[in-house]
């Protein structure tokens, strides 16, 4: 279940509407009551995301996509994110989390590019 504590304004999620899911951007009224909780769920992160929010894919190294000071290997299926400034690696299932980590070691927002 998604939760408040683990999203920020900002966050794209999936939102229930009575005809299935759509994908919305979180904002300050969205975290009132169980309103998260009740009508959201978490986006699972894939290649289209990343080359929305501008990662380019590395054509001389399979599953590598790189975006600024970082990168996300995929492998076997595991989406790892890393930077360049240090050596930890996380695994990223969610978009929510690929956007909070990105914020967390940046301190900018990620977003759709254009």
């Amino acid at each position: 279940m998604l939760e408040k504590k683990d999203l920020r304004v900002g966050n794209w999620v999936a939102f229930k509407k009575p005809s299935g899911f759509d994908y919305c951007r979180l904002t300050k009224s969205s975290f009132e009551g169980n309103y998260i909780s009740n009508n959201f769920k978490s986006v699972k992160i894939d290649e289209s995301w990343l080359t929305d929010f501008g990662f380019k894919k590395v054509f001389f190294k399979e599953g590598f996509y790189l975006f600024e000071n970082f990168a996300v290997h995929i492998d076997d299926g595991v989406y790892w994110l890393f930077n360049d400034e240090n050596d930890n690696r996380l695994i990223i299932k969610y978009v929510h989390e690929l956007q909070n980590a990105f914020f967390a070691l940046n301190r900018t927002d990620l977003d759709f590019r254009q």
